[in-house]
């Protein structure tokens, strides 16, 4: 029997963390105890998983040390690598992506696709030659379009992002581009079924104490 752990008794996986949400609306009143759980890629991280290991095949791992907070390599026991560290893709050699310099638009998508990513970065991006990025965020703008490119946020194994570019239009004589850095799409753990609301009377919040009401 596996050992039972903290993080198991206080939230099970998939459980999520119990809350209520309230609507307050002159067109609409709810209130409704709900559950909610962050949306995340940790499993395209763990799909895209890299191991290090050192020379002499050892799994090693990246450990900030000292007082100076020195970056060594450093096996499960805490010993040093020996000799060189290379990292490994289900088994095969690799090498890490370099951090992003020339973003390059090689498709285009509607507007609306933004919608299907789970979007987790905005980079905002800019230039002094406001003429040449103003013809970019005038044609995304007038098809309605995002612009689609790699961006790696930064040298390593797991900072490849898609990037969906969307210009923004502020009081007419401004603009703004933002990329929106994506690893995957969203995805739901927990969809509700209609069926579910068969049978069920539909209630609101009682009537509040006019004295309340007419104080805050």
């Amino acid at each position: 029997m596996s050992e039972l752990k903290v993080s198991d008794i206080l939230k099970k996986k998939g459980s999520g963390f119990k809350a209520v949400l309230e609507v307050d609306l002159p067109d609409l009143k709810v209130v409704v105890p709900i559950r909610h759980e962050t949306m995340n890629s940790k499993d395209v991280k763990e799909k895209h998983k890299v191991v290090l290991k050192d020379s002499t095949g050892q799994e090693v791992f990246v450990k900030m040390v000292g007082e100076k907070k020195e970056k060594k390599h450093l096996t499960e026991a805490g010993t040093e690598a020996i000799g060189s560290v290379q990292a490994y893709q289900d088994g095969v050699a690799v090498e890490p992506f370099e951090k992003t310099e020339d973003i390059k638009i090689v498709k285009t998508a509607p507007k609306e696709y933004k919608e299907q990513f789970l979007l987790e970065k905005a980079v905002e991006i800019w230039t002094e030659e406001v003429d040449k990025l103003y013809k970019v965020a005038d044609y995304l703008h007038s098809n309605n379009l995002i612009g689609l490119a790699s961006f790696i946020t930064a040298r390593g194994y797991d900072n490849q992002y898609l990037a969906l570019i969307e210009p923004r239009f502020i009081d007419g004589n401004k603009f703004g581009i933002i990329a929106f850095l994506t690893k995957k799409k969203i995805e739901f753990n927990h969809l509700l079924d209609l069926a579910d609301m068969s049978n069920r009377v539909n209630t609101q919040k009682a009537r509040g104490l006019e004295l309340i009401e007419g104080i805050l």
